[in-house]
């Protein structure tokens, strides 16, 4: 008997301060993944991914003097790209 089960999962986080008058994070969402196919009832083969569409996290500033989020460029970037997880369960 064996049986395959998905999910996907989203992470969303909407402009956020950083602590720094005129800095903060752009809004994201990344994606997960999840995927089992079970082998027979003590073993299935499994793939897990995080951040499946490789989406960065971006830090902006905005000069001073002026209305946060007026103006902002982009002063950093974190991208780590997708992570994936592959492997084999079993149970005893």
């Amino acid at each position: 008997m064996s049986a395959a089960t998905t999910s996907l999962g989203m992470v969303w986080r909407d402009d956020s301060p950083d602590g720094n008058q005129g800095r903060y994070k752009r809004a994201l969402a990344q994606f997960d993944l999840s995927l089992s196919y079970r082998l027979h009832r003590r073993a299935s083969l499994f793939i897990q991914g995080r951040n499946i569409f490789n989406q960065p996290v971006l830090w902006y500033d905005t000069p001073p003097g002026l209305t946060e989020g007026t103006n902002s460029v982009v002063t950093r970037m974190q991208e780590y790209g997708a992570n994936w997880v592959f492997g084999v369960k079993g149970t005893f």
